[in-house]
């Protein structure tokens, strides 16, 4: 065992001092590397090495650590060879950057810390237990540490070129070992057994390739492995200095006693120094500046000088006098006392430069755009005239490709063609559509030539643009316009020349014009001014004098630019013809004045010439008509007077005035009528003369307006108008005799207006009469059946009523149901009233229920903006028609309700009584003495204006808009009114409402609170036959009648009951029948059973009340009866006629 620990230590000792060594040969060599893969895998290896020597003294037998077992190395054995394979895996990751060094020393001491910390404190997993050997943990990490370790081969095996191949031969060597070491350290079991040895002896070998690889190796050839990269760095270097296009140069500063730089030496140029100074090395070295440039500026010495002695770089652009160029020097401090210098000849550019700044100069000085691009087509000069034009700035088109001057679709055609012409001439003009920066489409007229350098070489391209856009619209113009003329000249039926100011020539003259000389179009062209007369043959008018060239009207065009009008000339043709001919000519200038043409036209007046002779005849023969015709006229004229002073209808002659802006503001009365004076009670002397407005200040500007546009346009027009000065309706006819005069006549048609008024209204009363007729049939058919409905209700109701106990439940729940059925049966009656249906007569009526039912009836159909309220203190009674009474309140309260459907309020119906007596009266309209009933109708809506209270109850007056009122309501309230001896006045405030009070004749009457209560309801012994087409009522009548102890028989067909009276005349004692039935109606039934036994007595039954009339005057009827029937009044008519009957005498006593 004594021996193994020797062989342990040694080996492990071994690899220490080779893993140290490694980070000091690392860290002294950190300097010269442009890397930092050594530094990290000796900075690695250093960690490693420390925790293999814990791992030494803490082996089995060493007594370092007491009660430590073997598992305390196996777990630092495992922990250095994790870091072990980590740093061989990270460290090719430094070949091509360089970290700094204290973050990798921190890196490893920081994770070695962390190793031995977690191993120390119990954390790290047990590798190693005695008595079974090695733990999976162990096992498991050797195979994944080989696994690392062979990455890192593969990792430097892709970057071997950054190594000399000895050095990444023996680094593999060293690797595979480390692999073959890990896997013999999985298979021991006893920590001095044979495989433990055998790993002990494999990292000898692993770490003592590795001393050979870095330690040996590179101290024996440090340029071959460690320091192959400054090698090839100098390599690098030195041909960059030989090749490198700057000059550079290494200098040592020369100072005199005082330290102040008085010359320097130069010590090693490269080839371009050579080249752009003109000057030789062999002549440089070890020699100073002023033996070579004797007359160096002092400013290149003091510069360089400071920048030797103080280290501060500097950088200036320079002119040497000596070698006669520019410079841009770059010097810097290399040590203390030298500088080295990098510079360029920057004379070329200085040149262009110079070159630049005159072209600039010219550029901004010319208008056109100028465009400068390279031969890739990219803007390189950009002047002020093409800013204008493209509307690029400089800034945003300089290094742009020229191609956003054209549109993309022009592109391919426009680059192709220019760049084949200038290859073939060096220049090229052409027109060609261009974009502008905001996409608009402009003409430019381009010239572009090729830039050539020195050699002829072109390195570039101008390009000098026109905008011609506007050119090009004019030609464009120009040439339609001398299409136009061409077509012109073809196609008009005159003589036309045109000719240019310059020389006079005739460029165009037309067929028509030609053939008016004899001559050919083209014979005429081209001539010059001097011989217009003698190629047109142009005379004067007398047709015998050859006009000069200066009186003929083109000339005068020409020269003077005259505007030459109707002039008579003469032209002879071939044959000797002459013809006149009428002249016009016009110069054709240019916006400033200048004429640059002019234009004649002539036109054949031969058969004018004949007219005006014929025209001379005709005058002559006419101014006799006219003599004759005047001595008529004046016959006339008296006539006319005549008849202007006896016609019926007025008329009035104006003069039309107007403003300053032609628009009519009045007109003055020249001449009337007597029929107007007698129409409107004025005078024609005091008229005549005068305006309008002045005479009726009131004239709005709606009839100025329209009188005027008569005097205008002279079209005559015809309207009504009415004349509230005057009270009246005329019809106006208006035409212009002169211009800015008119005329009106004036018919007064005030009778036939009030005729036509009174026309419509009767009409549409007779309209609203034949609706209220249609109204009220439908309203008679809706009663007949539904009083046959509520004859059932009623009846069976008021018979359930007698069979039940008085105060309980069911007898409250028929009362209701027996009042709903009189409200049913009083709605029925209304529904007739107001239909106009009813029969009714004058008598006592009940002023407070008609104003109930009237509000009834109208809640259902007012807006609920408008408020309903009763004010009813009244029952006393009136004797009227309640139809008629009913119509009063309803009117006034429609009246009422139109007053407010814009903005709603409150509708307020009153009734009361009031006492006029001879002192005092409690009325407010003027009565005679007595008891009276006040009706109060009164609204808050708009009211009425003062001026139309007296008319409102004038027939046909209304105060709302065309087709929404007739004007008879409230005459037909005052007729009514007046009809019963009463009075109606209104009050009204305009914007707060109206109130009308009606005043009624109060007559006595009994208040329905004393009437006595119904006696019981008299019965009978006789037989009865009813007769009704509603089974429900004959039901209800048997049961009735049989409730009162008569014998009852029934039929729900009237050719039934006639059968059955036939068969038994006497076995009946009376008939009551319904009147309307199918087949057979009640009347007609009555007759036929009169005709079998005329002494039976029949009451006839209907729920239409206007069947009824007439139907007493039948033989056999003895009463009628309204539906729904009443009880009360059933039996006791039936009981009357009955006893009737049997006392004869008593009928005829009560007389």
């Amino acid at each position: 065992m004594n021996s193994y620990l020797v062989f342990h230590s040694l080996a492990e000792l071994f690899s220490v001092i080779i893993a140290w060594s490694m980070l000091m040969v690392a860290w002294n060599t950190r300097r010269y590397l442009e890397h930092s893969y050594f530094l990290f895998l000796g900075a690695g290896y250093a960690a490693v090495g420390f925790i293999d020597l814990v791992h030494t003294l803490a082996f089995k037998g060493m007594g370092v650590f007491p009660g430590a077992t073997a598992n305390l190395p196996t777990q630092l054995w495992i922990a250095a060879r994790y870091l072990n394979a980590g740093t061989l895996l990270l460290a090719p990751l430094l070949l091509k950057r360089k970290a700094r060094t204290y973050q990798i020393l921190v890196f490893f001491i920081l994770f070695g810390a962390v190793l031995l910390t977690s191993i120390f404190s119990g954390r790290f997993p047990d590798c190693f237990i005695e008595g079974q050997g090695l733990t999976r943990f162990k096992v498991i990490s050797e195979y994944g540490i080989c696994l690392g370790v062979a990455a890192a081969m593969g990792i430097l095996w892709q970057r071997r070129n950054h190594f000399h191949i000895s050095v990444v031969r023996l680094l593999m060597a060293s690797m595979a070992a480390l692999i073959f070491e890990e896997l013999s350290f999985t298979l021991y079991t006893d920590v001095y057994g044979f495989f433990n040895s055998l790993g002990h002896i494999l990292k000898i070998i692993s770490f003592w390739l590795l001393y050979r690889a870095i330690i040996v190796m590179g101290l024996q050839n440090p340029y071959q492995s460690l320091f192959r990269d400054l090698s090839q760095s100098k390599e690098r270097y030195q041909t960059l200095f030989d090749t490198m296009i700057e000059g550079f140069a290494l200098h040592e500063i020369i100072t005199d006693a005082k330290g102040i730089p008085t010359d320097y030496r130069f010590l090693e140029i490269n080839p371009a120094f050579e080249r752009l100074t003109g000057l030789c090395r062999a002549d440089l070295i070890g020699r100073r500046a002023k033996e070579i440039l004797p007359g160096l500026e002092p400013y290149w010495i003091e510069s360089f000088g400071r920048v030797a002695l103080t280290g501060e770089p500097v950088r200036m652009e320079n002119y040497s006098c000596e070698l006669g160029r520019w410079y841009d020097v770059l010097a810097y401090q290399t040590e203390p006392g030298r500088f080295a210098v990098i510079f360029t000849d920057t004379t070329h550019q200085r040149q262009i430069q110079e070159i630049r700044k005159r072209e600039s100069q010219i550029l901004s000085q010319v208008h056109d755009a100028v465009i400068v691009t390279d031969m890739e087509g990219k803007v390189t000069r950009w002047n002020k005239g093409a800013e204008n034009l493209y509307g690029y700035t400089e800034e945003e088109i300089i290094g742009q490709h020229v191609s956003i001057l054209y549109f993309k679709e022009d592109l391919p055609q426009v680059l192709d063609h220019t760049l084949y012409q200038l290859k073939a001439k060096g220049n090229h003009e052409m027109e060609e559509r261009c974009r502008t920066w905001d996409g608009k489409e402009i003409r430019v007229h381009l010239s572009l030539s090729l830039l050539l350098d020195e050699r002829g070489k072109p390195y570039g391209l101008i390009s000098y643009s026109i905008d011609i856009t506007e050119r090009t619209k004019a030609l464009a113009e120009a040439e339609k316009a001398m299409l136009l003329l061409d077509a012109l000249m073809a196609c008009v039926p005159e003589g036309i020349a045109v000719a240019e100011a310059l020389g006079g020539r005739i460029l165009r003259v037309s067929r028509m014009g030609a053939a008016l000389t004899g001559k050919q179009s083209e014979e005429l062209e081209n001539i010059p001014v001097e011989e217009y007369s003698e190629k047109f043959a142009i005379f004067l008018s007398d047709g015998r004098t050859p006009a000069p060239v200066e009186t003929l009207p083109l000339m005068r065009a020409l020269k003077n630019g005259e505007i030459v009008k109707d002039e008579i000339f003469c032209v002879h043709n071939s044959e000797g013809q002459v013809t006149p001919v009428l002249c016009n000519a016009v110069p054709i200038t240019v916006r400033d004045g200048l004429i640059t043409g002019g234009i004649v036209s002539w036109q054949d007046i031969s058969a004018l010439k004949k007219a005006e002779a014929e025209i001379i005849k005709l005058n002559q023969g006419l101014e006799e008509m006219v003599e004759r015709r005047t001595a008529e006229l004046l016959v006339s004229k008296g006539k006319y007077y005549r008849l202007f002073s006896e016609m019926l209808n007025g008329f009035a002659l104006h003069e039309m005035l107007y403003d300053t802006s032609g628009r009519p503001e009045d007109c003055r009365f020249m001449e009337v009528n007597p029929a107007f004076e007698a129409m409107t009670g004025l005078k024609a002397m005091d008229i005549i003369g005068r305006t309008v407005k002045e005479v009726f200040p009131h004239t709005t500007d709606i009839w100025i307006n329209t009188f005027g546009r008569v005097a205008l346009t002279r079209e005559p027009a015809q309207f009504d108008l009415y004349s509230e000065l005057f009270s009246k309706w005329f019809h106006i006819s208006a035409f212009s005799p002169e211009p800015k005069q008119f005329a009106a006549l004036f018919e007064d048609i005030t009778s036939r207006v009030k005729a036509e008024k009174e026309r419509e209204a009767i009409q549409s009363q007779l309209f609203q009469a034949q609706k209220m007729e249609s109204l009220g049939t439908l309203a008679g058919g809706i009663a007949h059946d539904f009083n046959n409905i509520l004859t059932s209700i009623i009846g069976f109701c008021e018979l359930s009523m007698d069979e039940i106990k008085k105060g309980s439940w069911l007898d409250d729940n028929f009362t209701e149901i027996l009042k709903a059925g009189n409200r049913a049966k009083d709605l029925v009656r209304q529904i007739l009233t107001f239909a106009r249906k009813s029969e009714e007569k004058s008598g006592p009526v009940r002023v407070d229920r008609i104003v109930k039912e009237v509000l009834d009836f109208i809640r259902s159909t007012l807006p609920s903006s408008i408020e309903i309220r009763s004010a009813v203190k009244s029952r006393s009674m009136v004797m009227s028609d309640a139809t008629q009474l009913h119509q009063v309140v309803m009117n006034l309260c429609t009246n009422a309700a139109h007053a407010m459907e814009d903005n709603g309020g409150i509708l307020e119906v009153g009734v009361e009584d009031i006492t006029v007596n001879g002192t005092a009266s409690t009325a407010i309209i003027p009565l005679k003495p007595g008891k009276y009933i006040e009706i109060r109708v009164s609204d808050t809506g708009c009211g009425i204006e003062p001026d139309m209270i007296k008319n409102i109850f004038v027939p046909y007056f209304t105060t709302r808009d065309q087709g929404q009122g007739t004007g008879i309501g409230l005459a037909v309230v005052h007729r009514i009114v007046e009809n019963h001896g009463g009075s109606i006045m209104v009050e009204s405030t305009p914007g707060k409402g109206s109130c009308f009070h009606v005043c009624l004749p109060m007559i006595a009457g009994l208040d329905e609170k004393n009437t006595q209560e119904s006696a019981p309801l008299p019965g009978g012994t006789e037989t009865l036959l009813i007769v009704d087409d509603e089974p429900s009522i004959t039901k209800f009548g048997k049961k009735f009648f049989k409730g009162l102890g008569y014998t009852v028989f029934t039929s729900e067909s009237s050719r039934d009951a006639l059968e059955m009276f036939r068969a038994d005349p006497g076995g009946f004692d009376l008939i009551i029948t319904d009147m309307t039935m199918p087949k057979m109606t009640g009347d007609l039934l009555a007759g036929e059973i009169f005709t079998i036994r005329p002494d039976i007595p029949i009451i006839l039954c209907s729920g239409f009340h206007k069947k009824l009339s007439g139907s007493m005057d039948l033989p056999g009827i003895k009463a009628l009866i309204k539906k729904p029937l009443d009880k009360a009044e059933l039996a006791g008519t039936v009981r009357r006629v009955l006893d009737e009957l049997k006392n004869p005498d008593e009928i005829f006593k009560d007389g």
